[in-house]
């Protein structure tokens, strides 16, 4: 099977928020992992035809005699598959393993220290994987994940139906190919069939039924190309973009809801969206289908309280791929690689094989000492992606899924259409705003909703949540960290021109980000609950994160990063080296626990890679206590900051129970930095003062323009309207006139019938007086 597929591979475009902890990898790897010396061939950097695969070594054990000899080779199969186990813990921690080898009896490569050449048979990558077989995914550098296919397998043998519910672009095909590996490998009573479901105008209305059993002819006949048929075979229908299935009412209804039996087909249903993505008064003839969704066993794009099956990649996952494109493209990476690509993207798989690519892209570009080296740093990989703009033109190529101006053409195109037609796009654009904000997603209350934030979801463009079990709460989410990033960078106005931030201080930044908090937000929920404030820790992570995004002028902010396997820091920002630790009511101990991972012999300390750093504590101010901290050093590293969310002030403490500052909340929440401010000097505050006052204005048109354009959009949507309602008043005019046209028809004919009439009636009476004459 393919580890890469650089000679056929194409980006995949599916029908189509770091909102949840990172698991981040607990491996640490050596700073600078050795590349292969040996020559590479030409044909691994250049997109050419491979040669006909050679046939699989052969077995370790004679074959049976009655097998036929077009399969004497299966077995082998068998053997590779089972061993294939990169995650083994025998393993070194920078050593993987695929398939058996095409060009020798190797029975399983094994790569370590990214050298491009098997421990065992000294042959390269590209010779471990078999581009021929029909379940071969069209992706590059894949990571076969057999503990969660072998998982999928598992629940979907105990319960006949299963459904994957993620997003566009992050791999779902993929795993429907690697269970149908899985299962033409170790599953001879079972036969897989793959399905891009097509709607019924698609196909021609032709019945479902007599749709699976096409597909499922085709696919057999491919299967038997790999292993011996069986015609007792019970089929596994692997359906990829199932919501398209949701008209078809009996097949939800008759055939997925039967019970499980030995005799029933097994099915994997891979859904972008379930009834939360339905509106049961403009769409009610797909509500019922769409319900049952959340009515099966599902595998949901991140790991949940009740079902800890998840797509996204998990961080051993992600250095496995990582260890592969750097294999493959024969690169140096410097520690800290794996834990920031997994952190920046979530674990997002198509997000990673983006970045990747791009990454290879660029290094064509990149300075001859580079080069020559071939040698990757966390630094220069964070510059490329947070920094440079052609990452940001490169995200904008893709589809569904990103908030790209081709997905803004299509949003509006859908808008147009009568179920959705009741919806504006500034509402759309409104609900991403909400979601982008927030580090958490933005949830809806229990039962409430809201067509935008449904309208999205179905899009592909948010993501849904329940993060309460048992409760009706809907969070609506970003796929990645990358998906909001980018979301922000469109929906919110950039930086003004000259803006630096060169020169601001940690702790000045931080005080300028309390400043914007919303008060609204720090009310106080749950009194007496978990916490004698009341006020929810995540409200204070989604304020830092959301206001920190407009003081730094969206640039990168991690959270729950992890450098190595020792702790997660709450927010690092790579560009500027900075380390944030938030507290809620914490006591002394705590405190001087979270200063402790800073100072020399502390977790944090020995990562090297921050060069400033701050604890917030904040509480009520009747909690405020001096701290006994001797150290002179540490005493500019911790701020108390005391909330009254009811005045909208916040007090700043010093570690000393010394009141620094009063803030005022939301006061800062629109600010603005020019370049030329001096922020360490003691005139910054006047500085700061008459800068703002300069651009008050400045500021006040920004959000006019901004006012403006939505209600330019609402009163284009009415102008819309407004048409719309007259064309159709025209037509009941043009209806009625034509209405009333055919009832004066309708008189004349009648009129004409009535005069009829009496001259039969007046021929009848003279023919009568002839009669009676005669």
């Amino acid at each position: 099977m393919p580890v890469t597929t650089r000679s056929k591979s194409k980006r995949c475009f599916s029908s189509i928020a770091n909102d949840v902890e990172l698991y981040l990898s607990k491996t640490s790897y050596p700073q600078k992992l050795v590349s292969s010396l040996k020559p590479r061939r030409l044909n691994r950097l250049f997109n050419q035809s491979r040669k006909k695969r050679p046939k699989k070594p052969l077995p370790l054990e004679p074959k049976p005699e009655q097998e036929s000899p077009k399969h004497q080779g299966h077995n082998k199969d068998e053997l590779s598959l089972a061993n294939t186990d990169f995650l083994s813990p025998s393993l070194p921690p920078n050593t993987f393993t695929h398939f058996f080898c095409q060009r020798c009896n190797c029975q399983q490569g094994v790569f370590t220290s990214l050298v491009d050449s098997c421990t065992n048979c000294t042959h390269q990558f590209d010779d471990h994987h078999d581009m021929t077989h029909p379940w071969n995914p069209v992706c590059d550098y894949l990571c076969e994940r057999q503990d969660l296919v072998t998982s999928i397998m598992q629940r979907l043998l105990d319960t006949r139906v299963l459904v994957i519910r993620a997003t566009p672009f992050v791999g779902k095909t993929v795993i429907l190919k690697l269970l149908g590996y899985h299962i033409v490998e170790e599953h001879r009573d079972l036969e897989p069939v793959y399905i891009e479901w097509k709607t019924m105008k698609q196909r021609n209305n032709l019945p479902f039924d007599k749709y699976l059993g096409n597909e499922a002819s085709k696919w057999q006949s491919k299967n038997s190309k790999v292993r011996p048929h069986n015609p007792a075979a019970r089929k596994v229908f692997l359906i990829d973009e199932a919501q398209n299935s949701y008209e078809d009412g009996e097949f939800w209804h008759q055939n997925l809801k039967n019970y499980n039996t030995r005799s029933q087909s097994l099915f994997v249903l891979v859904c972008l969206y379930g009834i939360s993505g339905i509106s049961a008064a403009h769409e009610p003839g797909i509500a019922s289908q769409a319900l049952l969704v959340d009515s099966f066993q599902r595998i949901e794009l991140r790991p949940s309280a009740n079902n800890n099956l998840h797509i996204l990649f998990t961080p051993k996952e992600t250095s496995v791929m990582v260890m592969k494109w750097a294999t493959v493209q024969n690169f140096q990476l410097e520690n800290g690689m794996f834990e920031y690509l997994h952190a920046a993207t979530n674990g997002h798989p198509g997000v990673l094989d983006m970045i990747l690519n791009y990454l290879k892209l660029c290094f064509t570009n990149l300075p001859d000492n580079i080069r020559c080296t071939r040698s990757w740093s966390l630094q220069l990989c964070c510059d490329l992606i947070a920094e440079d703009s052609g990452f940001i033109t490169e995200l904008n190529r893709w589809g569904r899924g990103l908030w790209t101006s081709k997905s803004e053409l299509q949003v509006k195109k859908y808008l147009e259409k009568p179920p959705y037609s009741h919806i504006p796009f500034f509402r759309v654009k409104a609900a991403l705003r909400t979601a982008a904000e927030l580090l958490h997603g933005y949830t809806l209350p229990n039962g409430e909703s809201n067509d935008a934030f449904t309208f999205c979801y179905k899009m592909g463009l948010l993501h849904t949540e329940q993060p309460y079990p048992g409760r009706r709460d809907i969070t609506y989410t970003f796929a990645s960290p990358i998906h909001r990033r980018y979301a922000y960078h469109r929906l919110f106005p950039g930086p003004e021109p000259g803006t630096r931030l060169d020169k601001i201080t940690l702790r000045q930044a931080c005080l300028n980000v309390i400043e914007r908090f919303s008060p609204s937000i720090l009310q106080v929920q749950s009194p007496g609950s978990q916490s004698s404030w009341g006020i929810p820790e995540a409200a204070f992570q989604n304020e830092i994160y959301c206001c920190f995004s407009h003081e730094l002028n969206n640039i990168e902010i991690l959270s729950e990063y992890s450098y190595t396997k020792d702790g997660r820091i709450d927010f690092y920002i790579l560009n500027k080296k900075w380390g944030i630790e938030i507290l809620q009511s914490g006591n002394k101990n705590r405190v001087e626990e979270h200063l402790d991972r800073f100072r020399i012999g502390g977790k944090y300390h020995g990562w090297g890679i921050l060069e400033d750093y701050i604890v917030l504590n904040f509480c009520p101010k009747s909690t405020v206590q001096a701290l006994e901290i001797r150290d002179p050093d540490i005493h500019s590293h911790i701020l108390q900051i005391a909330i009254s969310s009811n005045e909208h002030t916040a007090e700043v403490y010093t570690y000393d129970n010394k009141l620094q500052k009063t803030l005022h909340l939301s006061e800062g929440r629109q600010r603005l930095r020019y370049a030329d401010c001096d922020w360490d000097s003691d005139e910054s505050d006047i500085y700061t003062a008459l800068c703002d006052q300069k651009i008050l204005g400045k500021e006040a048109e920004q959000r006019i323009q901004q006012n403006e354009q939505e209600l330019q959009e609402l009163r284009q949507w009415m102008e819309l309207k407004e048409q719309e309602m007259g064309r159709k008043d025209q037509e009941m005019a043009r209806k009625d006139q034509e209405m009333a046209r055919k009832d004066q028809e309708v008189a004349r004919k009648d009129q004409e019938m009535k005069q009829k009439e009496q001259e039969m009636e007046r021929k009848i009476n003279q023919l009568q007086l002839q009669i009676n004459q005669r």
